[in-house]
């Protein structure tokens, strides 16, 4: 048993290597196993195919940033504050962590919210792009 959740986050972290370095694009079976140093197989038999495995990438810790980066260091304060102004707080720290561009970021979700505006422009992000700093003009 200690094997297969070792195997499974390997082909987890495999996946969140190959999206943050080539993007979708270059994730398939072969090349998560291939990084993961795995057989596939046990792609589907652990995760019946890539859209689970995806999908636990997803709900790991690994895709997300943690509190603290999410609220600049100051998880403590937020509390004292009324819950409007919190969750408001959560939900601007939140899209401020994903709109940064730097090179060696480790959150493959901000670098991919960076680049899909560059691709299509400020349009999907009008509403937001004050907030967003790098965004393109």
């Amino acid at each position: 048993m200690r094997d297969r959740k070792q195997s499974e986050q390997r082909l987890i972290r495999a996946l969140g290597d190959i999206v943050a370095k080539q993007g979708f694009k270059g994730l398939g079976v072969d090349a998560v196993a291939r990084t993961a140093g795995v057989d596939k197989v046990l792609i589907y038999s652990y995760f019946d195919g890539l859209p689970n495995l995806l999908k636990a990438y997803g709900e790991s810790g690994d895709f997300w940033p943690v509190i603290t980066e999410v609220l600049d260091g100051d998880s403590v304060g937020i509390s004292t504050l009324p819950i409007q102004e919190r969750l408001e707080r959560v939900i601007l720290g939140l899209l401020n962590n994903c709109g940064y561009s730097v090179p060696d970021d480790p959150y493959p979700l901000r670098r991919r919210l960076w680049r899909a505006a560059a691709r299509y422009g400020r349009g999907p992000f009008e509403n937001s792009a004050w907030y967003i700093p790098g965004l393109p003009n």
